[in-house]
């Protein structure tokens, strides 16, 4: 299976309870086709987790591809 590729950290996402911005991540990780983040908020000490799902090509692609 091909990895996916991340190459940068999501920045200044919103508090889900408050709406401050959120500078960075409190911690990450790569699983498979998913990469999850857990955010905590300075303002209101509200913690949350989000998770970005990459779509991976169709295994024909992949196979073209190589």
């Amino acid at each position: 299976m091909a990895a996916a590729s991340f190459t940068c950290s999501p920045t200044d996402n919103p508090c889900a309870q408050c709406g401050e911005p959120i500078e960075r991540p409190i911690w990450s990780e790569h699983g498979g086709d998913r990469m999850s983040f857990v955010w905590s908020c300075g303002g209101c000490g509200y913690q949350f987790t989000t998770i970005a799902i990459f779509r991976m090509p169709h295994p024909e692609q992949r196979r073209a591809a190589a």
